[in-house]
């Protein structure tokens, strides 16, 4: 589709008319953050609402305005950039070479496992089929455009109607997630008329609160044998009012699919077209960051030391299911603890030996020399530089993150095995590995932290410099909380409380990347958290970087 747009005359050529593309890209970043509030902002207003109350709600919402502006800004002229004739020109060589290469080549063996586990499925021998029932789960997935988040629907019951009036409502009995019932009288719900005759067990009571405007009663579908509301699709339900007067009646209705796990694979999907989308733009939006970006990713992951990384992360990462950590069958949040940890100190030691590598080492080896003497300026070096880092350690993390997940799914079933337990649902693997992921993207801002913070190092300072610099940033950056509390503690010793607030001033506060502890207690990681740690990892690896520039603009290379 892109690729007939860009063949378009005025449209392809769009991108290379600075002008005309700044208001057509201004235009279609405004239209992106209009477009993006019916499918972003209502919906976390709505469950901030419910959650937090109005001032959580407003919150979150005014977070969201300032996170989805410049992503509105990225689509707006990343959309002008795909379409752009020399993107398309240039996108077979974007796919061979450089991180897509290496990051499509992960996704494509995942696609790749999901098919063949579908198609085994589908096989006739019980020993092959490693995914129960495959067609149950993708009609899941077509039945997710389908799901209803609180529909509301509203009804008058008029007092003495006999076996009851219908109200049309309709829903799948395994869909059915809560039906919530408001009146103001005394009711009967049923999914048929209520006869004398009728087993108790198909009517449910509504009850009325006594003092109050409305009263509220509950329904959860139970899915047992005695459910009052029949197998398959139901298209209306009978009230029968046993008040003196008419009933005002509301209902609240809430369904997913069978299977709602299965929402996960269009979410995947999004961001894997977003990573791919977001390399393409930056390709054509800035060719000569690119280019120093390419070469610097060649450059590190082809080191001895990036493929060692990835080997012993891998290793520790399958050995973890098999170490005994005697917690009383709570092995697995020290796994995840343990693994999680190891894969954010090895991608953080990538990436400074990378900065040091890639920077100071072709400073002392007059390297940067040789290609600032083309028309490449110092800026573009330094953002090429730590653009090309943040793909290389990318990469890496994610290829980590993939070992980390398959272990994280297959440890309760070692456990079980362990301990002769009954067998272990594929939603609870499935609950435990997804409880990992916002553990994993906080974990990745902390690393584009330091990769900022490794190149700015790196133009003054070499290799052993900034290791040292840097794991002192480490430790000083997850102590920040407890060095501020120390320094309210004892705010007669002024020098204690100068340091602390010196440390809390200059030194990130890492421990914003951390929510371990959360998840190791069950807790869940909203999404105005991962906004806010976002738009800090965002602030102090641009102070990072331009203290960078600051420091290699003066620094003589010859």
């Amino acid at each position: 589709m892109t690729w007939l747009i860009s063949r378009i005359g005025p449209i392809g050529g769009l991108y290379d008319r600075p002008t005309l593309r700044n208001r057509v890209g201004a235009v279609l970043s405004v239209l992106a953050l209009v477009g993006s509030i019916p499918l972003i902002v209502v919906p976390q207003w709505n469950a901030a609402q419910a959650t937090g109350g109005t001032g959580g709600a407003i919150t979150d919402v005014a977070l969201l305005a300032i996170a989805l502006i410049p992503v509105s800004i990225a689509v707006g002229f990343g959309l002008l950039a795909l379409v752009s004739r020399r993107t398309m020109d240039q996108i077979g060589d974007a796919i061979r070479e450089g991180a897509l290469y290496w990051f499509g080549s992960i996704f494509v063996g995942l696609a790749i496992f999901a098919v063949g586990g579908y198609a085994l499925g589908l096989s006739n021998y019980a020993s092959l089929q490693v995914v129960k029932q495959p067609n149950r789960k993708l009609e899941s997935l077509w039945r997710l455009r389908d799901a209803k988040d609180g529909v509301e629907i509203k009804a008058e019951i008029p007092a003495d109607n006999g076996s009851g009036t219908e109200v049309p409502i309709e829903f799948l009995s395994d869909e059915l997630k809560t039906l919530v019932l408001f009146s103001n009288q005394r009711l009967e719900m049923a999914a048929q008329p209520i006869e004398r005759d009728l087993p108790e067990h198909l009517i449910v009571p509504v009850a009325e609160t006594i003092g109050t405007e409305e009263g509220v009663g509950y329904y959860h579908a139970p899915g047992y044998e005695l459910s009052p509301i029949p197998p398959g699709r139901t298209t209306k339900l009978w009230f029968r009012n046993l008040g003196d007067g008419p009933a005002s009646l509301t209902i609240r209705m809430t369904t997913q699919p069978e299977f709602p796990e299965v929402a996960v694979i269009p979410q995947t999907a999004i961001w894997v077209v977003g990573l791919v989308l977001l390399y393409l733009m930056q390709r054509t939006a800035l060719p000569k960051i690119s280019a120093i970006a390419l070469s610097t990713f060649k450059t590190e992951a082809a080191q001895p030391v990036y493929l060692l990384f990835l080997i012993l992360g891998s290793l520790f990462a399958v050995a973890s299911i098999f170490i005994p950590y005697y917690t009383f069958n709570e092995d697995i949040k020290m796994l995840k603890d343990a693994v999680l940890t190891v894969m954010l100190v090895a991608s953080i030691f990538m990436a400074v030996w990378a900065a040091s590598k890639s920077i100071a080492e072709e400073i002392e080896g007059r390297t940067s020399l040789t290609v600032l003497s083309k028309p490449i300026g110092r800026r573009d070096f330094i953002i090429g530089k730590f653009v090309g880092i943040v793909w290389s350690t990318g990469l890496l993390y994610v290829a980590l993150s993939v070992v980390f997940l398959i272990v994280v799914s297959y440890k309760p079933v070692y456990d079980l095995k362990e301990t002769a337990g009954s067998e272990v649902l594929w939603q609870q693997c499935f609950a435990e590995m997804m409880s990992i992921v916002p553990a994993m993207v906080l974990a990745f801002m902390e690393v584009v932290v330091f990769v900022a913070i490794g190149v700015a190092i790196s133009t003054r300072l070499p290799i052993m410099a900034n290791l040292l610099i840097c794991f002192s940033i480490y430790l000083l950056g997850h102590l920040t909380p407890l060095i501020v509390q120390s320094s309210v503690a004892v705010e007669a010793f002024e020098p204690v409380v100068f340091f602390g607030q010196l440390i809390a001033t200059i030194v990130p506060v890492l421990d914003h990347f951390n929510v371990q502890a959360a998840l190791t207690g069950g807790a869940t990681v909203p999404m105005a958290y991962l906004g806010w740690a976002f738009i800090y990892c965002l602030l102090y690896a641009g102070i990072a970087l331009l203290l960078g520039l600051i420091l290699f603009e003066d620094r003589d290379l010859a």
